[in-house]
């Protein structure tokens, strides 16, 4: 059995490819956690520094006693507003 670290576990992305590992040890590591059977541990983790993404993986290789596979599917998406643009007569439309 491998151990495996999924970080953005959370994600739809994430909770696939815990899944996709079912038969292996699996953790996952997110901003929030989650209870979907597919992985033996959750925790709620920042990995966008270097102290938070060492934390994890240290965390999950004492847990699994080592860490056979990381797949990093964490990402964030800022989201902004829809602008509004003008149409050819100059009168503004939604997009």
């Amino acid at each position: 059995m491998r151990g495996v670290l999924v970080l953005g576990a959370t994600s739809p992305i994430g909770l696939s490819i815990g899944r996709a590992f079912a038969g292996d040890r699996v953790a996952g590591a997110a901003l929030d956690t989650t209870d979907d059977p597919a992985f033996e541990a959750s925790w709620a983790a920042d990995c966008s520094t270097s102290a938070g993404a060492t934390a994890v993986v240290e965390r999950a290789a004492a847990l699994f006693g080592r860490l056979d596979v990381l797949v990093l599917a964490a990402a964030v998406m800022p989201v902004s507003p829809r602008r509004r643009r003008p149409t050819t007569s100059g009168a503004p439309r939604s997009t």
